[in-house]
């Protein structure tokens, strides 16, 4: 009898193990042929209705946020339908409990064999559904967590990843919304007919439980509005959670998503300390794929917008998102390319540009305190500087490849360009210097391939507008972080970019050198006003008078000119003279012009130097000779003038000179000559002021008069 009750029992184990099989098999299959717009639609639910029928732990997905009861509104034709499931489980179970109370009564030593070897069967209860179903929401959150997860794999991250993104989280929010049957949500979502037409009183809605609550639940919906109409433009359209028919919706939409949604992730994702950034924080991997999709659909947004306005707009906005940006290294790259793009666009106006610029140097400082996500957690220290040179990088070679075409149109972007990407290199003066030396040595590479290559083209390669801004460039880089004004503000004695003036002095002087010949005058010029600018600003002697003196004694200068009408030449604008200019009196007085242009701003750089007497006294010899043989009556009449300013800023030197009372040897009272005195208030100093201000208003005139005649 004993033999035949636990050859029963066996029978019943084997029983239950298969039926287990049968419904695992079962819902593998179901699970198999169903694609994944069906699973995300719904179709997990219903596997996970037939997981609680018999007695299972699945439970449906909920967030952990402060406005739970809220979401519990929003959601009450759910309840009704889980409230009967767990009227049925009841009904099973009391009818299970009673059929075990049978069994006891006919059969007790079968009842106490399963006492002995399945005691669980025995002590089922209904409290013990209802616990784990607490269980289970008190865990809901790491679930989810680990749902939300995805493999971030930096580069090697394709369009399928970023799909996958906004699918699980439109996935998370359909659970959410009321159900549909299940046979037909699918196709109701594919086809379009699923949508639900955005109003403003939802928008409203959600805008309020995010600034009151910084509630997920609404920041996901707002999510889910907000790729709607980042994407409304693509060719593929289907999917969406949601559609927008009126123009104030898509604008509402953009406006609340930029406004808020940043704010409300500062609040569920701040990082453990200050200087960390947000892949720190414990709900990071809670929202991993929000923040994604979410910056995904912004750069997605930012590609497709022409309006300056609006570009504005999208990129002052993002631009507190900049801690995110660089948690994700293929994202940050294409948004720093984007930015990149909007900021060089000739199309762009200046604010656009400004603000572009603004949003790099942020991006930048950010990457130098926050690291971004990979694989295997928060990155290393050196990843720190990698985003920082890479968008040192990016801006140099963006200025280079826009600054190769120069005329009367772009010249104002390419100085407004110029100006601001070299205050990028004020943010680290290591990684500065490292990428100052580098690119100042192509540039003497180039140069010295064109004088070793013997090739009528091989000038080329230096002779030419993207060379020329290259010099401009890293002259403004050191003259920004190199001056005593900045080294005093910085607390420095000296720059650490101080090393790189020799150098790229020296490649300067070689490119003037290069084709000494008159027609490159313009370039001859174009190079000493840059230089004398590094001049003025570090204090730096450098010998630029004999090149400048070179036009003054040259054939195009000393022969008789011919006539002529033309339009006087910007010699900004150009590198080359013209052929048509080349022996013209036009020609000439333009060269004069620059001449003395160039001779006033070089002395006046010294105009406060212990040594001044003794630096302009070959320069006052040479130009009283040339005045002397010289018969443009105009031009004799500049330079007495010159020479004047010269004797009398050298007598005041002397007199100041005369009052001292340390000799040529101690070096630090002679640096300290003169320190507090501005160099507009010295003879030459006084004078160069006021000829800069006639030179603007003319300017001023000759430009109104080009307006008036186009």
């Amino acid at each position: 009898m004993a033999r035949h009750k636990e050859g029963k029992a066996q029978n019943g184990h084997a029983t239950k193990q298969q039926k287990a099989k049968d419904g695992a098999k079962s819902s593998e299959n179901k699970f198999a042929a169903m694609s994944v717009n069906d699973f995300f639609s719904g179709g997990f639910e219903e596997d996970e209705m037939d997981s609680v029928a018999s007695g299972g732990s699945d439970s449906d997905d909920e967030m952990k946020t402060n406005d739970k009861q809220a979401a519990r509104k929003e959601a009450k034709p759910k309840v009704n339908g889980a409230s009967s499931v767990k009227a049925k489980i009841s009904r099973e179970a009391s009818k299970h409990k009673a059929q075990l109370e049978s069994l006891k009564e006919k059969d007790p030593e079968f009842y106490e064999y399963l006492q002995k070897n399945d005691q669980e069967l025995l002590d089922f209860d209904m409290s013990e559904n209802e616990d784990a179903d607490d269980m289970m929401s008190e865990g809901e959150d790491e679930e989810a967590a680990d749902h939300e997860m995805v493999d971030e794999e930096g580069e090697d991250e394709d369009q399928d990843e970023d799909q996958e993104d906004d699918e699980e989280l439109e996935g998370s929010e359909e659970e959410e919304e009321e159900p549909l049957p299940k046979e037909k949500k699918a196709s109701k979502i594919d086809s379009g007919e699923g949508s639900t037409t955005l109003t403003k009183d939802m928008i409203n809605t959600w805008s309020e439980h995010m600034q009151q609550t910084h509630s997920l639940r609404s920041l996901r919906r707002m999510l889910l509005a907000f790729r709607t109409a980042a994407r409304m433009h693509d060719d593929e359209d289907a999917g969406f959670a949601y559609k927008i028919d009126d123009p104030a919706i898509f604008t509402k939409v953009i406006i609340t998503t930029l406004k808020q949604v940043p704010t409300v992730l500062d609040h569920h994702l701040p990082p453990k300390r200050d200087r960390d950034a947000p892949t720190t924080a414990p709900k990071w991997r809670q929202l991993h794929s929000v923040v994604k999709s979410f910056l995904q659909n912004s750069l997605h947004l930012l590609k497709g917008l022409t309006d300056n306005d609006m570009i504005y707009f999208v990129v002052k906005e993002l631009e507190r998102c900049n801690a995110y940006w660089v948690c994700f290294n293929r994202l940050g790259r294409d948004y720093l390319k984007q930015l990149l793009s909007h900021w060089s666009n000739t199309s762009s106006s200046d604010s656009v540009r400004i603000q572009c610029f603004l949003s790099i140097r942020t991006l930048a400082k950010t990457s130098m305190t926050s690291t971004p996500a990979t694989k295997q957690g928060p990155g290393k220290a050196t990843a720190k500087s990698n985003f920082l040179e890479l968008c040192l990088k990016g801006i140099y070679s963006t200025f280079v490849r826009n600054a190769k075409n120069t005329n009367i149109h772009t010249i104002p972007s390419i100085n407004l360009m110029r100006n601001l990407a070299a205050q990028l290199y004020g943010l680290d003066f290591e990684i500065s210097y490292q990428h100052g030396f580098v690119y100042i040595r192509q540039l003497a590479i180039h140069l010295r391939n064109s004088m070793n290559i013997k090739s009528k083209e091989s000038y080329k390669s230096v002779y030419n507008w993207q060379f020329i801004h290259c010099l401009d460039f890293w002259t403004n880089v050191i003259c920004d972080y190199c001056g005593a004004e900045t080294l005093a503000e910085l607390g420095l004695s000296e720059s650490p970019l101080q090393p790189l003036i020799y150098p790229l002095v020296q490649v300067a002087i070689g490119v003037i050198r290069l084709i000494p010949t008159a027609q490159y005058f313009p370039l001859r010029f174009h190079v000493i006003r840059s230089i004398t600018a590094l001049i003025r600003q570090t204090g730096v002697f450098i010998p630029l008078a004999p090149y400048i003196f070179e036009v003054l004694e040259s054939a195009e200068i000393k022969k008789k000119a011919k006539p002529g009408t033309m339009k006087p030449l910007d010699y900004q604008l150009y590198l080359k003279t013209p052929k048509q200019y080349m022996h013209t009196k036009v020609n000439q007085d333009g060269l004069l012009e620059e001449v003395y242009d160039t001779l006033l701003e070089y002395y006046a750089c010294f105009s406060k130097s212990i040594a001044f007497p003794e630096l302009v006294i070959p320069a006052i010899v040479l130009l009283k000779r040339n005045i002397k043989k010289s018969k443009n009556i105009k031009f004799n009449k500049q330079l007495h003038q010159l020479v004047d300013k010269l004797e009398a800023n050298s007598k005041y030197i002397e007199q100041q000179r005369s009052r001292v009372e340390f000799s040529p040897t101690e070096q630090s009272q002679i640096t300290r000559f003169l320190q507090d005195v501005q160099p507009h208030a010295t003879p030459l100093g006084s004078f160069l002021s006021s000829h800069r201000k006639v030179k603007e208003q003319c300017k001023a005139l000759l430009d109104s008069a080009d307006v008036e005649e186009d």
